[in-house]
């Protein structure tokens, strides 16, 4: 139950709820069963108690018969006949009449009967309506988790729109304001910090328009055959200048290599890839692209030196909104859309992509595309 526990992702109090909801769900089938099964004891007590009533009965019809003069044999023929169960002893001097030993083996296997049928259905409706509470909680649990992670989607969006939005501005008032007193160097340091920030923006906008359109089926598919080593260097060199470290990105694709992709899906799947590959590693890391062919499929390694991903991140990095970390505390940009969108694309062409660490650290991204 703990270890169980401990794999949901839920809040402290949906896991206290559900604990306190559980326990007391297995008291109440345990004091069913065993009210039960103290049912069928007191059953088989008075099973018995009526056939040593029925045994005293007969015993005293007997003795006063034979008081009466009557024979023992044609008295016990009649009582045989009256109860079947009993057992009569006219040869010893006593006349005693006992219940059948059939009686109590049939007695106890009944009662023993009664206790499996009742524990097993004890078990069996535990199990039953446990397993219907913990999908509930669980169904609950998802929809908070969702809940939260679209919060911090819409923080993290307001922001991702404002940055630009702000620094156009500020860099546009700025022109208009001292156009005459600035040289040529510093108003294209401007223009080029306007140009960049709408990149940004753009991208921002068509990536949040595409998923919409992927995820509702409106995509029309444009499948070409693509050289990945250069579309790989494209990306390079299209992501490359953004960042505001130095990095040093090697291309080592297999020349070869060539893959049937929608171009600008499988563009944007190894861009938002090597952005986030930028955005968590060091100043001065190296980034590395490779390939290997395994049969029809391809696979393509990201690697990186930057600061890792937790086990038990591994596999959430791919859900939607999903971000590492507290939105109010993360300093490093982002959605939670990235890698939900790359997982999105490859699926949709079945292809897939997992993440494993780098050695000595960093982390590597498996793409697995087929030819």
């Amino acid at each position: 139950m703990i270890s169980l526990l401990s794999r949901l992702s839920m809040s402290k109090r949906i896991k206290f709820w559900l604990v306190f909801v559980l326990t007391y769900v297995l008291a109440f089938f345990i004091w069913w069963t065993f009210s039960l099964i103290d049912l069928s004891k007191q059953k088989a007590s008075l099973t018995m108690q009526c056939h040593q009533d029925r045994a005293l009965y007969a015993e005293a019809y007997l003795e006063k018969g034979m008081q009466q003069g009557l024979k023992a044999e044609d008295l016990v023929a009649e009582l045989e006949g009256r109860f079947p169960l009993l057992e009569f002893d006219i040869e010893s001097s006593e006349n005693k009449v006992s219940i059948a030993e059939r009686v109590y083996k049939a007695n106890q296997n009944d009662l023993s009967s009664d206790k499996r049928k009742y524990l097993l259905e004890g078990i069996t409706m535990f199990l039953l309506i446990a397993s219907g509470i913990i999908w509930i909680f669980i169904r609950i649990g998802r929809i908070l988790s969702l809940s939260k992670q679209q919060n911090n989607f819409l923080l993290s969006v307001s922001h991702e729109l404002k940055t630009p939005i702000a620094a156009m501005q500020l860099a546009g008032q700025t022109l208009s304001m001292n156009r005459h007193r600035l040289d040529d160097a510093n108003q294209e340091k401007l223009l080029i910090n306007v140009d960049d920030n709408a990149k940004r923006l753009n991208s921002l906008v068509d990536q949040m328009l595409l998923l919409t359109r992927l995820e509702g089926s409106q995509y029309k598919l444009d499948v070409e055959d693509i050289k990945l080593k250069e579309l790989i260097q494209q990306v390079i060199e299209e992501n490359q200048p953004r960042s505001e470290s130095h990095f040093k990105v090697i291309n080592k694709i297999e020349d070869d290599t060539i893959i049937r992709f929608d171009r600008l899906l499988i563009e944007l799947c190894f861009s938002n890839l090597l952005q986030n590959a930028i955005k968590y590693s060091p100043e001065g890391g190296t980034i590395c692209f490779a390939s290997k062919a395994k049969g029809p499929w391809v696979e393509v390694w990201l690697s990186d030196e930057g600061i890792g991903i937790e086990p038990q991140d591994k596999d959430r990095i791919f859900e939607k909104f999903y971000r590492v970390g507290n939105e109010e505390t993360r300093t490093t940009k982002g959605t939670g859309l990235g890698l939900y969108l790359v997982k999105q694309i490859l699926t949709r062409f079945k292809g897939s992509i997992k993440v494993r660490d780098n050695d000595p650290k960093g982390s590597i991204f498996v793409v697995k595309i087929k030819k």
